[in-house]
């Protein structure tokens, strides 16, 4: 098994950006996960709409840092009913809080992550495929989306957009069967057979090795992602940039 990036989630409005540049700098298979809300902007985990436009004022300046934006709550729900809805969609609108347009942040983020509970939110399969459909034709990123139970009706959705579109699968998939939780499974997934996907769930500087290789139980020889988030915080909830480089020091030699 190898891994093709690390996407380390929750700087907030407390991480220094420019720390960020410097670590992509010198590991260069980071990504950094930026959770998006618009409720919460501004709180721990979610930064604002001032540090997200400071973040690309910086894009001159990134020299190849990866990021990707993880769509949660109201702001999952806006971005739904852009790309899922049955009008014509207005795309700029679920980024009007956070002073964005849709040309800014598909120039910026290279991956969207869609943070939804399918069963909770009744996405039907006809919204679902709609949404990924309209994705690959507005977008030049990679779209997202979570495998777990509660999500089980989705992959049919996935497969009749990708099947009918042509325009190749830009839709990935993250294995995290606690739903964002941050709780281990106590058996890990196998991928999907020809979709890229990444895995999360408990991971962090404690015990990554052993995690990885138990990982690598199910994956054999294949290349997926690994994403953390709650782990990488210290007593006070602040991301922690020394357990991100921990961590990256740690699975460096398992980078494609």
């Amino acid at each position: 098994m190898r891994i093709e990036r690390v996407t380390m989630t929750g700087a907030d409005d407390r991480t220094d950006p420019l720390a960020l540049l410097d670590l992509s700098r010198r590991y260069p298979f980071v990504e950094w996960g930026v959770l998006f809300s618009e409720r919460r902007a501004g709180t721990a985990r979610y930064p604002g709409p001032d540090w997200i436009r400071t973040l690309l004022r910086l894009a001159p300046y990134r020299e190849g840092a990866r990021f990707a934006a993880h769509l949660c709550g109201g702001t999952m729900r806006s971005f739904m009913g852009s790309f899922g809805g049955v009008s014509e969609p207005d795309l700029n609108a679920w980024l009007v809080p956070f002073t964005l347009t849709m040309s800014e942040y598909d120039s910026f983020f290279g991956r969207t992550q869609v943070n939804f509970d399918q069963e909770r939110e009744r996405f039907d399969e006809t919204r679902l495929a709609t949404m990924i459909r309209r994705w690959k034709v507005q977008t030049r990123g990679d779209l997202i989306t979570q495998h777990n139970q509660a999500n089980a009706d989705l992959w049919p959705a996935i497969q009749s957009a990708d099947r009918s579109d042509g325009r190749g699968r830009r839709h990935q998939v993250l294995m995290d069967a606690s739903g964002g939780r941050g709780v281990s499974p106590e058996t890990w997934p196998r991928p999907i057979a020809g979709v890229f996907c990444g895995y999360a769930g408990g991971l962090g500087p404690d015990g990554i090795i052993a995690d990885l290789d138990r990982i690598a139980d199910v994956v054999g020889d294949g290349v997926i992602w690994i994403d953390m988030e709650g782990r990488l915080r210290d007593a006070t909830d602040r991301f922690d940039l020394s357990r991100v480089e921990t961590v990256l020091k740690a699975v460096s030699d398992r980078v494609l």
